[in-house]
Order: structure tokens, then sequence, then C-alpha cells
């Protein structure tokens, strides 16, 4: 059972890689609201099956609040950039810098005292960041103004969903409030399928086991295995393969679809990796935040 962590971080990463397999047949939006057209009957009956606690209402507006952060930018924010044709590894290189922004603001708003170590880790994240794109000019329209900043987009709305869910949601039940935040994605994903796609879908075997990967592995399986870690105590150990996770998307990308991995990407990937080390590291001084609920997904 020792390796459940490391194969939680795994699927995170395989989530980039069903988006770039999917998108080809259906729109953004659309795929998206399909995937939690699924998802939320699915957390429904679990929570009947778990006999969840029954949220408040202050409850499921919090959970709610985090579902569309999580869930609705995060996703929204991911999909659009793959769509636009920026590599699946940069991607999940920029939004998984989330832990960097999230101590940043912490900093800044939430009186949260960095250490040195910390500091230093941000400054390699975000130096990482940089070097990645500033080859802009050499992959041929892929980090354009839309993609950076919808992946931009998605890093801010995980990071301030992490920050409420942190604050208003850590003793909610975890399957209830998964239930909320699905459904408030759903909504969104639906509105804005509904005003700004054409909703085509191709049902083609490709972007069927790309839907079914994402709802089942992806929305189902990672979050029992999270459960499982918090039930065991193993949810801390996945701050220490985290930092894997942009450098395994990539990996994985180069292999399945052939994206280009540059050594300006390389070099600014460990950069964030190193920085994302640092900054994450368990200290004995200072308890280390789990994700919220949902990340992987």
């Amino acid at each position: 059972m020792r390796y459940i962590p490391f194969v939680f971080v795994v699927l995170w990463a395989t989530g980039f890689i069903a988006a770039k397999w999917g998108l080809p047949y259906a729109e953004p939006f659309t795929f998206l609201a399909l995937r939690m057209a699924l998802v939320v009957p699915i957390f429904f009956l679990l929570s009947r099956a778990l006999r969840s606690t029954r949220l408040t209402w202050t409850q499921r507006r919090d959970q709610m609040l985090v579902g569309l952060g999580t869930h609705g930018v995060y996703l929204g924010g991911v999909f659009v950039a793959i769509e636009h044709r920026m590599p699946a590894g940069i991607v999940a290189l920029i939004v998984g810098t989330q832990p960097l922004l999230t101590a940043l603001i912490g900093q800044f708003f939430l009186q949260k005292r960095l250490a040195l170590r910390e500091w230093a880790g941000i400054a390699l994240g975000l130096g990482g960041i940089a070097v990645v794109l500033l080859q802009g000019g050499k992959m041929e329209g892929a980090l354009s103004v839309l993609n950076i900043g919808a992946a931009v987009l998605a890093l801010l709305g995980m990071s301030l969903a992490t920050l409420w869910q942190s604050h208003r949601g850590g003793m909610t039940d975890l399957v209830a409030g998964g239930f909320w935040q699905y459904l408030a994605a759903l909504a969104l994903f639906v509105a804005l399928a509904a005003g700004l796609e054409q909703n085509d879908v191709n049902w083609t075997a490709p972007f069927i086991g790309a839907w079914l990967w994402s709802v089942f592995v992806l929305s189902l399986v990672a979050i029992l295995l999270w459960l499982y870690m918090l039930r065991h105590g193993e949810a801390a150990r996945v701050t220490q393969f985290m930092y894997l996770s942009p450098p395994t998307t990539a990996l994985m990308a180069a292999f399945l679809f052939g994206e280009p991995l540059t050594p300006q990407t390389g070099f600014g990937a460990a950069l964030v990796v190193f920085g994302l080390y640092l900054a994450r590291r368990p200290s004995p001084a200072k308890h280390v935040e789990a994700a919220a609920p949902g990340r992987a997904s």
C-alpha cells in the first residue's frame, strides 16, 4: 500500500493526457459538461452508499465555490489551453506551480509567513516557468496569449479554491463535498457549452475512452484513493511526490503524442520541479497542508 501516493500522482498526470486524447472529438466545455453529467450521479450514489454526512447550506455554498475553482475554472482553463495547441506537458508545468502561488497568496493576504526555503522555491518555480514561456517563438503559436492566459487562469482558480477549502471546508465530508463541487461545475459547463459552443461530439472509440477514463479513473478512482490515504494517514506523503507530476505528464505526452521536449523546456521544468521540492518538502516545524479534494481529477 505504500505505493498508493505515487499511483495517485500518476493518475493526476493522466488527466492532461485524457484531455488531449479526447479534445479532437468534442469542444472543451462540451467534453467537460458530459464528464460532469456522469460524475454527479455517481457521487450522489456514492454519498448515499457511504452514508455521508448531510451538509448545511453554508457548507454546500462553500463546496460549490470550491468546485467552481477546482473543477470549473481549473479544468476549463486546462482544456481550453490544450484545445488551442499548448503542449500538455507545458500546461501541466504551469498549473503544477499551484502550491507556490497558493503559498504566495497566503503570505500577502492571509499573513502566513514563508520560510526562506519556501521563498527560494517560489523564485525557482517562477523562473522555470519564465524559461519555458520565453521559447514561444519556437513553438509555432502553441504559446499564444490565449493559451498562456487560459493556463494561468486555471492556476489561479485552483489556488484560490485551495485556500478557500483549507479555511472553510476542512471539516466537510469529502464525498458529500465532492458531490456539490461537481454539481456546481456541471452547471457552469452546461452554461458555457450552450452559450459558446456548437455541442458537436464525434462519438469515436478514442473519445469514449477518454471520457470514461476521465469519469471513472480520474473523478472516481482518484477520489477513492484520496479517501483511503486520508483514512490511513497517507495524504501527507502525496506532497512528497507531487513535484513529479509535471515531468510525468511531459514524458507521457512526448511518448503518446510526439510533443517536443526541447532543452529549454527541460531546463525550465527542472527549475520548477526543484522549486516545488524546496517549497513543499515536509518540515518538522510546519504542518504540510494536503491538497483540496478533487484536485487530481
